[in-house]
C-alpha cells in the first residue's frame, strides 16, 4: 500500500512539474528570441550577437530598410562585426546601417553620450504674452519627464484659460523648437485644436494617429491630459517656423495643417518630419531608429522633407500679427 501511495504521489508531482518545466522552457525561449528587442537579456550577448541584434532591429523596423541599397549595406555591416571583440567594435557598423536603413534622423548614442545629453538638458518652459488681443505663445523643445511635461503644458494652458475672453487670435511660435516629446506640446495648445486625429505616423505598412479626445493626447510621446478639456478657443492661429523647427516641432506644426483660419509664417522647417523609436542596448548605448514618416490630415506624407511656410518672410511675427488683425 505504501508503494502504491508513493507511486501515486510521484505521478502527481510529475504531472505538475513536467507542464511547469515546459512552460518555463517556452518562456525562456521567447525571452531569448524577443528580449533583445526590448533591451532584455538573460545572459550577456557576445559582441557579434550584440551587433546582429541591432542590425536585425533596423532591418525589421527602419523606415528606409528593404530597398536594394539597404540589402547591400546590411550584408556589408554583418561582415564588419564578424570579428568584433567588444561592443564598441560594432558601433561603426551600426551607425552605417542606421544612416541607410533609418535615414538622417536616426543615430546611436553611447552610454556616456546619452548621459551627457541628459545632464546638459536645461528645462525651458513656454513663454506667453498678450499683444493687445493677440496671444503670443512660444513653445520650446521638450525632453523631460512626464511630470515635467505637465508643468510645461500648464504654463500655456493656464494663460489661455485666464485670457480666453480677451484672445482674438494666437501666434504659436515654434521657431527653434528642435523637437523631443510632442505630448506636452500638443497638450499645451489642445484648446486650439479640434478633437480627433491630429497627425499620423506613417509606418512602412500602416498608419497610427495622434489623437485628442476630451483633453487627452494619445500616441504622442508621454501624451498628456488637458487641465481644461471642455474649453476650445475658436480663433485664427498663426504658426511661426524656421530652419530649427524640427522633429516633434514639425509634427506639431502639422497638427494644424488643413485647419481653417490657420497659416504658417517664416522659413521652411528643418526636414526631420519623421518618428524615432528608442532602443536601449545591452551596454547602455541608445539607438534612435526612424520608423515612420509624418502624415498630415490632408493626406500629405512628409518623408523627411521641410514644411514650407504659407508665407515666406524674414519678419514672421510682424507678418503674422498683420494677418491676424487684418
Amino acid at each position: 500500500m505504501k508503494t502504491k501511495s508513493k507511486n501515486k504521489k510521484l505521478r502527481i508531482a510529475l504531472g505538475i512539474c513536467i507542464p511547469l518545466i515546459i512552460i518555463i522552457a517556452a518562456a525562456l525561449a521567447v525571452v531569448m528570441k524577443y528580449g533583445p528587442t526590448f533591451g532584455f537579456y538573460l545572459v550577456p550577448p557576445s559582441a557579434e550577437t550584440y551587433g546582429k541584434n541591432a542590425l536585425s532591429t533596423i532591418d525589421k523596423n527602419g523606415i528606409f530598410a528593404g530597398n536594394d541599397e539597404w540589402k547591400n549595406t546590411y550584408n556589408e555591416c554583418l561582415k564588419m562585426i564578424e570579428n568584433a571583440k567588444n561592443y564598441d567594435d560594432t558601433y561603426d557598423a551600426i551607425r552605417k546601417a542606421l544612416s541607410v536603413g533609418g535615414g538622417k534622423h536616426s543615430m546611436l548614442m553611447t552610454k556616456s553620450e546619452s548621459q551627457d545629453t541628459t545632464e546638459s538638458y536645461d528645462e525651458v518652459l513656454p513663454t506667453v504674452s498678450l499683444d493687445g488681443d493677440i496671444a503670443i505663445i512660444k513653445l520650446p523643445d521638450f525632453l523631460g519627464t512626464a511630470e515635467a511635461g505637465q508643468k510645461y503644458a500648464k504654463v500655456a494652458e493656464d494663460f489661455i484659460h485666464e485670457n480666453r475672453d480677451k484672445i482674438k487670435g494666437v501666434v504659436l511660435d515654434l521657431r527653434g523648437n528642435t523637437g523631443g516629446d510632442m505630448g506636452p506640446m500638443a497638450t499645451a495648445v489642445s484648446s486650439l485644436l479640434p478633437d480627433g486625429e491630429l497627425v499620423y505616423y506613417h509606418y512602412r505598412s500602416y498608419d497610427v494617429p495622434v489623437t485628442l479626445k476630451n483633453g487627452v493626447v494619445s500616441n504622442a510621446g508621454t501624451g498628456g491630459k488637458s487641465l481644461y478639456p471642455e474649453e476650445k478657443l475658436n480663433v485664427p492661429v498663426a504658426i511661426l517656423t524656421d530652419d530649427m523647427t524640427a522633429s516633434s516641432g514639425e509634427a506639431l506644426t502639422l497638427c494644424f495643417r488643413g485647419l481653417e483660419n490657420t497659416r504658417t509664417f517664416g522659413a521652411p522647417t528643418a526636414g526631420y518630419t519623421s518618428v524615432n523609436m528608442l532602443y536601449n542596448m545591452y551596454d547602455g548605448a541608445q539607438m534612435y531608429l526612424t520608423v515612420a514618416f509624418d502624415k498630415a490630415r490632408t493626406g500629405e506624407i512628409f518623408k523627411e522633407t521641410p514644411i514650407e511656410p504659407d508665407v515666406a518672410t524674414d519678419s514672421p511675427l510682424e507678418a503674422a500679427l498683420e494677418w491676424l488683425r487684418g
